[in-house]
């Protein structure tokens, strides 16, 4: 062993040189913890490890039976949950199909009212599909005033001073929003200042 110096501050801050070999002479020598018997048996080690082994593969089986089980579970959740959606689009649809039928009743009978019977049929059709998809979020955009690239696809220019220059003169197709998210941009006919 080298002869080591280690310096000791006390309160007063002196340092005090201390021998390190002294320090080593006088403390007591340590002991090796006592170990049961059968620990020393290799035999007994290696039953009690298999036994260990034997729970913990126990274990993981258990939990990779019950994760098996929840991601079933929620696969079948979801199918139910697609199968509802359907059934509500279908069942807000059926309205539609009702005054399809009466329409077309009314238009095959001919007579002096078929006409507006007709009118009236595909007027209350115009109105249900609305509702229909203004119940699910969607929107119409509009296509009056300024041209806005996030809103309208324009497909056509027309020379004119007549109105500012980007403004739209005619919607050629109705473009929609299905909440607040773009689904088809208005197609338009924009003026373009010479």
């Amino acid at each position: 062993m080298t002869d080591k110096t280690i310096t000791i501050l006390d309160d007063e801050q002196q340092q005090e040189p201390v021998n390190v070999e002294d320090q080593a002479s006088t403390a007591e020598p340590e002991q090796a913890p006592e170990t049961p018997a059968e620990e020393l048996d290799p035999q007994a080690t290696i039953e009690k490890l298999m036994a260990v082994n034997a729970e913990l593969s126990e274990q993981v089986k258990r939990t990779s039976a019950e994760f098996q089980n929840f991601s079933r579970r929620q696969e079948e959740e979801a199918k139910r949950v697609k199968v509802r959606i359907r059934e509500d689009i279908i069942r807000s649809l059926l309205p539609i199909l009702d005054h399809l039928d009466r329409t077309l009743a009314a238009a095959g009978q001919g007579g002096d009212g078929a006409f507006e019977a007709l009118l009236k049929g595909v007027e209350l059709i115009d109105k249900d599909v609305k509702k229909i998809f203004s119940d699910h979020g969607l929107k119409t955009i509009s296509s009056e005033g300024e041209f806005d690239p996030a809103l309208h696809q324009a497909v056509m220019m027309e020379e004119t001073d007549e109105v500012e220059d980007q403004t739209i003169l005619q919607e050629l197709q109705k473009g929609y929003m299905l909440n607040d998210r773009v689904i088809r941009p208005s197609m338009v006919k924009v003026a373009r200042n010479a």
